[in-house]
């Protein structure tokens, strides 16, 4: 009884053993094709609306003007000719790519205005791991994988180009876009488990370079934008590997580098009726803003009590937002024009920047009369096309600002009367000026002061 038991187990395991060969999952696996066929759906071809003579340029860039998206009419079966009946598939086979090469109508020969059209191919794919992608068309072909581009051809390739590395998880959508230039027709690829093909990294950046065509870096370069972020792991966060991150860590609308004070958020209060602060939450740090006006010729103090080492406080986007502007030196003192400071008294959000800087003295920014003849630094500069200039009178005066260009020709009489004892500002439009440096001088019996200021469109 025992021996015919063990007979029994014996020929059980010889069947499962010829029925399922225990390597034949690895050989599977290890020889894993998809190629172009008839098989493939396509639909008709898209005709451009004229032949552009310069489409190796214009029309074979890694972003086709014609997309997956795009209005694919009549879904069929691709049509298949067959491993050599392109004389571009000679050289294809002589560097290990066969596949067939097929098209989206019967025959090789061109359609559209002088031959160009767009055709579309698309089949299902399944696997796990590691492949090399091939391709070839005449003339121009991008391969997607779920709608993420993973193969380019541009006009200008050679054999050995047009090879790229793919990864597949489960089941997904290839899809295969070809440009046609005139002549004939067509194209091919191959998807196969890479047994052993070895892409380079030129720059150790995470990116092989065949990937680095396909998202236009440098492959020389491991952070093609220069914002201290690898490509590699810019393509793997999401990110654009070819413009530089924007980082805002506290959220204030203020990019970091132009944030003294880049972890923190400075919010408006009232603390009465005549007085304002700003305070930074996380060093509970307080900027004393006392009201000195109502109206017209009203104006506010900034007073650096602690936290961080600048006093040039900035608006920023939403109520009241400020932030610490980098580059200014510390007790720079701040006053706001005569409208912000009457919204302000209504509980308003202030309509202009924090910026107009007054460097004489702190009697100025504190309401008083300036003790001296001032011209503070333009806001916004650079600016584009508008810009505002503040000036302080100690005393009443006939008085001119005007702006020139760098050839010494007026450009512009922004003021030129008699102005009041106290803080002004004129409003300068470079809407019809062209971009580069321009100069504004104020003049009145006391002294001539002039500065710089810099227009950028």
């Amino acid at each position: 009884m025992q021996q015919r038991t063990l007979q029994l187990l014996f020929l059980c395991a010889v069947s499962i053993g010829l029925l399922f060969p225990a390597d034949a999952g690895a050989r599977q696996l290890a020889n894993q094709v998809f190629q172009s066929d008839a098989l493939v759906d396509t639909w008709d071809p898209i005709f451009p609306a004229f032949a552009d003579p310069a489409w190796p340029s214009t029309v074979c860039t890694v972003e086709p003007g014609v997309g997956l998206n795009a209005a694919w009419t009549n879904p069929h079966k691709a049509f298949a000719f067959g491993t050599n009946v392109h004389p571009w598939q000679g050289g294809a086979i002589a560097n290990g790519f066969t596949a067939q090469w097929i098209n989206a109508w019967s025959n090789l020969t061109s359609r559209g205005p002088s031959g160009h059209s767009w055709t579309k191919y698309a089949t299902e794919v399944s696997g796990e791991g590691e492949f090399v992608l091939q391709l070839l068309a005449d003339n121009c072909s991008w391969v997607y994988l779920d709608g993420q581009l993973v193969g380019y051809q541009g006009a200008y390739w050679s054999y050995d180009t047009l090879v790229y590395p793919v990864t597949l998880s489960g089941t997904q959508t290839l899809e295969f876009i070809i440009y046609d230039g005139g002549g004939l027709a067509g194209g091919m690829y191959r998807l196969e488990t890479n047994s052993g093909t070895v892409f380079a990294d030129t720059d150790n950046d995470g990116l092989t370079d065949p990937q680095e065509v396909l998202y236009s870096t440098d492959p020389t370069n491991p952070d093609s934008d220069g914002d201290g972020i690898s490509d590699g792991d810019e393509v793997a966060a999401g990110t654009d590997p070819n413009t530089p991150d924007v980082f805002d860590t506290d959220g204030d609308g203020v990019p970091d580098d132009e944030d003294l004070c880049a972890a923190s958020v400075f919010d408006t209060m009232e603390l009465n009726p005549n007085q304002w602060a700003l305070r930074e939450g996380s060093t509970d740090f307080i900027q004393g803003l006392t009201r000195k006006g109502t109206s017209s010729g009203g104006s506010y103090s900034v007073a650096e009590t602690g936290g961080c080492s600048c006093s040039d406080i900035v608006e920023a986007a939403g109520h009241g937002q400020g932030h610490l502007k980098k580059g200014c030196s510390n007790s720079v003192m701040a006053n706001w024009a005569a409208h912000v400071a009457s919204t302000l008294g209504k509980g308003g959000v202030p309509s202009a920047p924090l910026s107009q800087r007054l460097d004489a003295n702190q009697e100025a920014a504190s309401g008083a009369l300036p003790t001296e003849f001032v011209l503070t630094g333009n806001y916004p500069n650079p600016f584009n096309p508008q810009t505002s200039i503040q000036f302080g009178l100690p005393e009443a005066a006939h008085v001119t600002l005007a702006v020139y260009d760098l050839m010494g020709r007026r450009v512009r009489m922004l003021v030129d009367g008699p102005m009041s004892a106290g803080m002004h500002q004129a409003s300068f439009d470079a809407g019809s000026l062209p971009s580069g440096a321009y100069l504004y001088q104020l003049t009145s019996p006391a002294g001539t002061i002039t500065k710089t200021m810099l227009l950028l469109k």
